[in-house]
């Protein structure tokens, strides 16, 4: 087997078993050809051991500084950017920007007026405070007919409530209400 340099190079690292090594020392003892390029991996060998090993530390200072310098330079280009408008752009937009926040005011200032005067028999609010004896009075004012626009109920104070089976929403009609309403 003739040594290859791959092998040349893994015999003068000392990488290579015993029997590789034997074998290789007769190729380099019985052939220049394979001498000969066993001593140019010598002398590259040398002459990386004697070159001077780089200063990593300098380089690294100089990559920092270049990264820096870089994103300082990127933020002085954006904020001293010079910005022209033309004039009737600028203008243009001065209108838009009070026509926008003119309806803005009138619909805050809408919302605090009422948006429609009441009619004739409608009651425009009813605060009625309800009992249990009180009942009957709502319920005969919602189907006396009169048009209501708001109804306010005004719990009681205290936080305690009797709970008595599921609450339930139950629609009654006039014909329902006549004959009772219980089933």
């Amino acid at each position: 087997m003739y040594p290859d340099d791959q092998l040349l190079s893994a015999y003068l690292d000392g990488e290579v078993s015993d029997e590789t090594r034997a074998h290789v020392e007769e190729a380099l003892a019985a052939d220049p050809d394979c001498r000969e390029r066993y001593d140019r991996f010598c002398m590259l060998r040398r002459s990386l051991d004697q070159a001077p090993e780089p200063d990593f530390e300098d380089a690294q200072h100089r990559v920092w500084y270049a990264i820096g310098s870089a994103r300082k330079a990127r933020s002085e280009r954006l904020w001293s950017r010079r910005v022209s408008i033309p004039i009737p752009a600028a203008v243009a937009a001065a209108v838009v920007a009070f026509a926008v926040g003119s309806v803005f005011t009138l619909l805050a200032v809408a919302d605090g007026l009422p948006s429609d005067p009441p009619t004739a028999g409608v009651v425009d609010e009813s605060r009625i405070r309800l009992d249990r004896a009180e009942v009957e009075q709502l319920l005969g004012a919602m189907n006396a007919g009169e048009s209501y626009r708001e109804i306010r109920i005004d719990l009681p104070e205290s936080p305690r409530f009797e709970v008595r089976g599921e609450p339930a929403l139950v629609p009654i009609g006039r014909d329902d209400a006549s004959e009772g309403g219980d089933s």
